[in-house]
């Protein structure tokens, strides 16, 4: 009995640490702040995981900065004041997410219009739609701005 409480023990030791292998996710690039798309490829301890962007490269990166995306994912009610991160597509670029305040919902009498108003944190505002927009804590905006460093690359001048 002793040998197999032993070994369930080590089995639940060993899966724990490589909770996020195969999730997709956005995850903090240390080069300029924002947050980019990729797949966690394994924990390579219980604060790091290493991560392979969408854009190529293959980074470790500090749990606190892995945001899990897609799958069954909640989608809650966004009010003026949320905090999200905001999707930005850069045309021939890759899309990137930055930390933003919600300070305007659609327009519910023209159901045409599904746009939030968005405030990102270089205090310049972004219209997005909901499927755009992944709700934070405060805490998590606070130092996500904090890390961001530079504007993204934009295109080759050439």
């Amino acid at each position: 009995q002793q040998k197999l409480q032993g070994n369930s023990t080590k089995k639940i030791k060993s899966k724990k640490p490589d909770h996020l292998k195969g999730q997709k996710v956005i995850a903090r690039c240390d080069e300029n702040g924002f947050y980019f798309p990729g797949v966690v490829k394994k924990c390579v301890s219980p604060t790091h995981a290493l991560v392979s962007f969408r854009y190529g490269d293959t980074k470790v990166v500090p749990t606190s900065f892995i945001t899990p995306v897609g799958g069954a994912m909640p989608c809650p009610m966004l009010q003026v004041g949320d905090y999200v991160f905001a999707k930005i597509v850069i045309p021939k670029g890759f899309d990137f997410y930055v930390p933003g305040i919600v300070i305007a919902l659609p327009n519910q009498d023209a159901s045409s219009e599904k746009l939030y108003t968005v405030l990102k944190c270089n205090n310049r505002r972004e219209f997005c739609p909901r499927s755009a927009l992944i709700k934070i804590s405060q805490n998590k905006y606070a130092l996500s701005c904090s890390h961001i460093k530079s504007p993204p690359v934009q295109e080759d001048p050439k």
